[in-house]
C-alpha cells in the first residue's frame, strides 16, 4: 500500500467515508488513470500477455482492442487493471464469488 493510504488510518465514520465520495471528480480521476497508464502501460501490456500465456485470458491483446464483450468479462478485465496497475485498491463484499458459467 502507498504511504497516502497507510498515513490516515483510523476508524472511518460515515462522514469522513462520505466526504471521499463525494469529492470524487471524473476529471481527476481520469488524469490519475492516465498519469499511471503513462508510468506503467508497457507492464500493463506484459502482464496481459504472461496472464493469457498461463490460461486466465483468452487472448493477450488488450481489453481496447478487442470486439465487444460481455459485462462480466469488462468487470474482470477492469478489477485486473486496477489490481495490477494501482497501489492503493482494496476490494471488499459479499458478492465477490466465482459463480459457473452457466448462470451468464
Amino acid at each position: 500500500m502507498s504511504d497516502e493510504v497507510t498515513a490516515d488510518i483510523h476508524t472511518k465514520s460515515s462522514d469522513d467515508i462520505l466526504s471521499k465520495v463525494y469529492s470524487y471528480s471524473h476529471d481527476k480521476a481520469q488524469e490519475l488513470w492516465r498519469a499511471i497508464l503513462a508510468e506503467r502501460g508497457q507492464q500493463r501490456v506484459e502482464r496481459y500477455q504472461e496472464y493469457h500465456k498461463k490460461g486466465y485470458f483468452e487472448t493477450p491483446e488488450l481489453p481496447e482492442n478487442q470486439p465487444p464483450m460481455t459485462l462480466r468479462k469488462a468487470i474482470n478485465y477492469s478489477l485486473f487493471d486496477i489490481f495490477m496497475l494501482s497501489d492503493d485498491a482494496v476490494l471488499f463484499g459479499e458478492d465477490v464469488a466465482i459463480l459457473p458459467e452457466r448462470f451468464f
